[in-house]
């Protein structure tokens, strides 16, 4: 079958933040660009609820964002300082923005916010097929993220927890990396609380997502300490 009059000169397989970002730098380009793997998204139609996913944004990714007109009225967090610490180590270690030079270390948000705020600046007349079938292209450039891994990715035994959690002070600007053999806990700045990412061995995880909210929270504050201050509620969990 000919398949010419589909052709096009680059096809985006992912529709998420990375495929969506190069989709705009090529606006403009002259060339014709289909985004392929999700519907375009409707302005008129109803936000889907969906649990919180920190993502935390480099400074680098902020002049990419600016420089593709896309940075203005994303909802972000800044990070001005970064904690480090070991469990059963002495002493920390600190970066802020001031040693790098720089206005912030990172900048956090949520998954959901900058996919869809992406998504919505993408040109309307861009080619956007409908369903996953990718037409005809020149090049293909794949950003569909971790699914299309799961074939060839290798299990480590660690599964990751994602949350936001409040606390009895306002969480600032700081961010908390805080390592222990059973693996790595983050705290990032979110509103006034924290995105939470927690890793811990797959069955340790299922273990942690089966408790409530009183009791996820106690074994929290054990891992992590009241450096932060005192966790008070927890959101919604996930697992990764």
């Amino acid at each position: 079958m000919d398949t010419s009059a589909e052709r096009v000169d680059v096809a985006i397989l992912g529709a998420g933040p990375v495929g969506c970002a190069l989709a705009l730098a090529l606006q403009g380009s002259g060339l014709r660009v289909a985004l392929v793997g999700r519907p375009r998204p409707d302005p008129a139609a109803q936000p889907v609820a969906r649990a919180f996913r920190p993502l935390a944004l480099s400074y680098a990714s902020r002049l990419i964002l600016e420089r593709l007109a896309a940075w203005e009225g994303l909802a972000t967090t800044p990070i001005g300082q970064i904690h480090v610490t070991q469990a059963g180590g002495f002493g920390r270690t600190r970066f802020s923005s001031a040693d790098a030079g720089v206005p912030a270390l990172g900048y956090v948000t949520g998954y959901a916010d900058i996919a869809a705020h992406l998504a919505s600046a993408v040109d309307p007349a861009m080619d956007w097929p409908v369903g996953d079938q990718a037409p005809a292209a020149r090049l293909m450039v794949h950003a569909e993220g971790t699914a299309a891994l799961e074939a060839t990715s290798k299990d480590y035994g660690q599964t990751a927890i994602v949350t936001t959690v409040e606390c009895d002070r306002p969480a600032g600007d700081i961010a908390w990396e805080r390592f222990a053999a059973e693996g790595p806990l983050a705290l990032l700045p979110h509103a006034k609380g924290y995105g939470v990412v927690w890793s811990r061995a797959s069955d340790a995880t299922l273990a942690l997502m089966a408790m409530n909210d009183e009791r996820f929270l106690a074994e929290l504050q054990t891992a992590f300490g009241r450096r932060a201050g005192r966790f008070l509620r927890t959101g919604e969990r996930s697992a990764a």
